[in-house]
């Protein structure tokens, strides 16, 4: 799996990323599925175009009305990781969910949930593993903005990534970048591939990383998680949870990116429990 990368049109505004937390379900009966919460702030005048992009096809659907926009008491996904994350940050940098001014405050900031219109660029294609997909996040207001959506990975691309594989890797987003220019882009041959070249070269342009990064392994609620994870680089760094019920559901990684390009190294490998000698008796116990 790999972490999602952003730009904003038009390229280079006055607007920073002030955090991305990625949730990448493994086990997921449903499909391999992915959750990015992205905080930004707009300081320009005007609305800015927003672009994100994730290797290999995927479906994408906005999801932070359902996550933001008002009391998360049901057990749909994006209520629980909701519930999760702030949990999580109890200790860390406090999230708190103002439901009925549908925004959400992270440590002393308030950021309003989005409304603007998702679309897909290229990629999202159920028959083939494309070199990524991109989508266009419309009317991101000047202000203090949060998103989350929902990625869901198609089944040849969830075949080349996963498959029936006993450990895969995470990667920053700068290596994801570099394996696409280098790789994907030069090997694939649909009749789209200039399409896709130019897309590239347009997003990498516009490209603006996160100020700080989350990475978080999750299984459904109430359900132990049947992977590990152990971070292969120094910019990544695990983080303690302290509540027993939530190790078991949970895996959690944080860098923080004030220079803008450390998650260059940014590695996990990813490892089923029954790979990992002793993991499955901790996991249960």
């Amino acid at each position: 799996m790999n972490c999602v990368s952003i730009a904003f049109d038009p390229p280079e505004p006055k607007a920073t990323i002030k955090r991305v937390i990625e949730y990448f379900c493994p086990n997921d009966r449903e499909g391999s599925r992915i959750w990015v919460d992205i905080f930004l702030d707009n300081l320009s005048e005007g609305e800015l175009t927003l672009k994100l992009l994730h290797a290999g096809s995927l479906s994408g659907k906005d999801v932070t009305e359902a996550s933001w926009g008002g009391p998360c008491t049901t057990s749909d996904c994006e209520c629980v990781l909701t519930r999760r994350i702030e949990e999580l940050h109890e200790d860390y940098l406090p999230i708190a969910t103002k439901y009925y001014e549908k925004s959400v405050q992270l440590g002393k900031d308030v950021y309003h949930a989005w409304k603007g219109n998702l679309r897909k660029v290229i990629g999202d294609d159920q028959s083939a593993h494309v070199p990524f997909t991109l989508w266009q996040l419309d009317r991101v207001v000047p202000g203090k903005t949060v998103v989350r959506l929902c990625l869901e990975m198609h089944g040849p691309t969830r075949q080349e990534r996963l498959g029936n594989k006993g450990s895969f890797y995470a990667y920053g987003e700068a290596i994801v970048l570099r394996n696409i220019e280098d790789g994907a882009l030069p090997s694939y041959t649909g009749d789209d591939a200039e399409k896709y070249q130019q897309e590239f070269a347009e997003f990498k342009r516009a490209h603006k990383a996160p100020e700080a990064f989350e990475y978080l392994i999750v299984s459904p609620e109430r359900e132990s998680l049947l992977w590990d994870a152990v971070p292969l680089s120094a910019s990544l760094s695990p983080m303690y949870i302290r509540s027993t019920e939530l190790a078991k559901t949970t895996r959690w990684f944080t860098a923080n990116n004030p220079d803008g390009w450390q998650l260059q190294a940014s590695m996990l490998e990813i490892v089923r429990m029954n790979e990992v000698p002793g993991a499955v008796a901790l996991a249960e116990s």
